[in-house]
């Protein structure tokens, strides 16, 4: 297999858009009405950027999300962006505390869409297999090296964060 390149994240271009920030009556943000209009909103926002966008969501200003918001909001948007409504914008969470993060993998966790590996010594094919659902869910970039000796195709993933 050929060495990736040094600089791959200068092919993906990939922008930092404005951030969304979570504005939270006293710091909690709590029900899934609650989370369905933060979803509407954020949709907004992101529909608003250019393609190959990265967007912040800031959880700064809130202390505590209960499931219930957050897999309304969260699940939700992971769904559109696998789909490919959103084509090529991507999110990722800064600013959330402790609680807000425990609750984000909950969330994650419960609908399945956590691919985050313990160690990176798992057979290639299941390395491969979660970073193409990594990539469906706008978490990585992936880039098109080129073909490999032998037949083949090669790609790097790039962090969005």
């Amino acid at each position: 297999m050929q060495e990736a390149p040094e600089h791959p994240v200068k092919a993906c271009q990939i922008h930092r858009g404005v951030p969304f920030v979570f504005q939270a009556e006293q710091g909690i943000l709590s029900g899934r009405p609650k989370g369905a209009a933060l979803l509407e909103a954020l949709m907004a926002h992101l529909q608003l950027s250019q393609d190959n966008t990265a967007i912040a969501l800031d959880f700064e200003q809130v202390q505590f999300v209960d499931v219930s918001c957050a897999d309304e909001m969260l699940n939700k948007l992971l769904l559109r962006l696998r789909s490919g409504e959103l084509k090529n914008r991507f999110v990722f969470i800064v600013s959330a505390n402790a609680s807000v993060r425990e609750t984000v993998e909950a969330v994650l966790q419960l609908r399945d869409l956590a691919e985050v590996s313990e160690q990176i010594d798992k057979n290639v094919n299941i390395v491969c297999n979660r970073l193409n659902a990594l990539q469906r869910l706008g978490l990585v970039c992936r880039l098109r090296d080129g073909s490999v000796v032998g037949g083949g195709r090669q790609y790097f993933y790039v962090s969005i964060l």
